[in-house]
């Protein structure tokens, strides 16, 4: 146990905590060809030996990349959906800092409205139709005339009913 640095075995389990720094294959499970204990003499052994050089130089090859190789799908590390909804607010307050700091203040924006919670399905969505498009311009257009030529309200009757109560 400890601090949040200590690299010490779990004593509970005898296994350390993977980090980092944890080797993904056992370094004592080799890959490398056998020795080969043949006793012939001549050019069958030359050539024989020559192809076990061959392939313990290949198996050497092969355990390097294996040894070297990180193989991220074999973690198991899953994140439930408030973790990363909590990293995400981190790190959004750690970058307002530093764009605080920077006197950038103004060029942090974010992308997609905030109206917006699917932005795909908007995408994926047919484009508007040009009557559409030409419905919503002549409507701009006689709002902005209406409202270029005064708005007047004739009065006609209360807007407040009663009701219940008598009428003297």
């Amino acid at each position: 146990m400890g601090c949040c640095f200590s690299s010490d075995e779990d004593k509970d389990t005898g296994f350390p905590d993977p980090d980092e720094r944890t080797r993904l294959l056992d370094p004592n499970h080799g890959n490398a060809a056998p020795p080969s204990h043949n006793n012939r003499s001549g050019q069958q052994y030359t050539q024989e030996s020559e192809k076990g050089d061959e392939q313990s130089a290949m198996a050497r090859i092969l355990h390097q990349n294996a040894r070297d190789v990180i193989d991220v799908a074999s973690n198991e590390t899953t994140i439930e959906q408030h973790e990363y909804h909590d990293r995400a607010r981190q790190y959004n307050t750690r970058l307002k800092m530093v764009l605080a700091n920077s006197g950038k203040q103004g060029t942090y924006k974010i992308a997609i409205p905030n109206g917006i919670t699917a932005p795909q399905s908007v995408l994926a969505a047919p484009p508007v139709s040009p009557a559409e498009i030409q419905l919503i311009c002549n409507a701009s257009e006689k709002f902005s005339k209406a409202m270029r030529d005064g708005v007047r309200i004739q009065h006609r009757e209360d807007l407040v009913v009663s009701f219940g109560v008598p009428v003297p």
